[in-house]
């Protein structure tokens, strides 16, 4: 149970923002391209805007000059042999079309709004990977319905507990419950009221846009 409650940022948020780009190249492009066609009821799913810098082109040259490292980035990047470093360098290139741009301030953008999408794949497919599926069943019942209490939605639990008695002897319903308010996938009023956050049905429209099934074990 010890999984469920361990968020691993910030390492591997940026171990796997490296080799995201190659693992989920197609999905992300997939979900790049489809994701204006994207609704969840009346909640629809708007393509990435570009970032609004401040920054004039000749301060990004200026800020070039005394470039600021992070040092977690240098670190992950120490890891990779000069020739698996190139081999990456071609693939976000490549990925990001920066060749399109000639323009400094729109290849900014675009890569700041890549970067973006990669969080929040990263993110989602590690909510994917730990959320069971009745929990995945309780956020599609508040985005339909916010007039939920936390009480009631404990019938979700106690049905899987009679499923998998052995696994959920160990795990509380508090465990279970504060899994989805950690994730900030829904929140709760001081009435006990739930309702699903904003970041709960995007994830939602996310696991749709890739196509991952809603039926998951436990």
């Amino acid at each position: 149970m010890d999984l469920l409650k361990i968020i691993v940022w910030p390492l591997v948020v940026l171990v796997a923002a490296i080799i995201i780009i190659f693992a989920f190249k197609k999905a992300i492009l997939d979900l790049l391209k489809n994701i204006n066609a994207i609704k969840y009821g009346d909640f629809g799913a708007d393509i990435l805007r570009s970032a609004k810098s401040q920054e004039t082109q000749s301060n990004l040259k200026s800020d070039y000059s005394k470039p600021y490292k992070n040092e977690l980035v240098e670190k992950v990047l120490g890891l990779l042999s000069v020739n698996t470093h190139q081999k990456f360098i071609d693939i976000a290139e490549k990925e990001v079309e920066l060749s399109k741009f000639s323009n400094l301030q729109e290849k900014y953008d675009n890569l700041y709004n890549y970067a973006i999408a990669l969080c929040m794949v990263v993110t989602y497919e590690r909510i994917y990977s730990l959320i069971f599926g009745s929990q995945i069943t309780i956020l599609s019942i508040l985005n339909g319905n916010s007039n939920q209490t936390k009480i009631g939605l404990k019938v979700h639990y106690d049905r899987v507990k009679k499923q998998y008695p052995t696994f959920y002897d160990a795990y509380s319903y508090d465990e279970y419950f504060n899994f989805l308010i950690v994730n900030e996938l829904i929140g709760l009023n001081n009435d006990g009221v739930c309702h699903i956050t904003w970041n709960g049905r995007d994830f939602l429209k996310y696991v749709i846009a890739a196509a991952k099934p809603f039926e998951k074990p436990y």
